[in-house]
């Protein structure tokens, strides 16, 4: 099963129809790139061109309380979204571009022993670098 079959999957069981917008709002989020709503409502308007915008958003909204994608702000007022991974990863982020790089490592585990000297039980982590990558830079 493709990872884009396990989000169509998880909206079904959650209750959710597949309809054509969402269809082309997860393909959309499926290059590995972070992209604002605006970017996304572009793309998906060019298969489903009369999907408004605040669709889109309420189809965010949607994805990310069924923890399908997260939302990402660089700091620069435009909020971004990408997929999350079924498998733990972590990234290094372009903020010209968007786009994403898997580090093959958790930075965590650097990490645990000053953790476990503060009597601190993690329960969940995200790491991401920003910066720019080697087209953008």
């Amino acid at each position: 099963m493709t990872m884009y079959e396990d989000y169509l999957n998880r909206l079904k069981s959650s209750g959710y129809k597949i309809t054509p917008q969402r269809r082309e709002l997860l393909k959309a989020l499926s290059a590995n790139k972070m992209k604002t709503a605006e970017e996304l409502h572009n793309q998906v308007t060019s298969n489903q061109p009369n999907v408004s915008l605040d669709t889109i958003y309420r189809n965010l909204h949607l994805l990310q309380q069924l923890n399908i994608i997260s939302e990402i702000n660089l700091g620069d007022g435009k909020n971004r979204f990408r997929l999350n991974s079924s498998s733990h990863n972590h990234h290094m982020i372009c903020i010209n571009c968007g786009r994403l790089q898997e580090l093959n490592f958790c930075p965590m585990e650097f990490l645990e022993d000053k953790i476990d000297s503060k009597k601190f039980k993690v329960t969940n982590h995200s790491f991401e670098i920003f910066g720019y990558c080697s087209n953008c830079s």
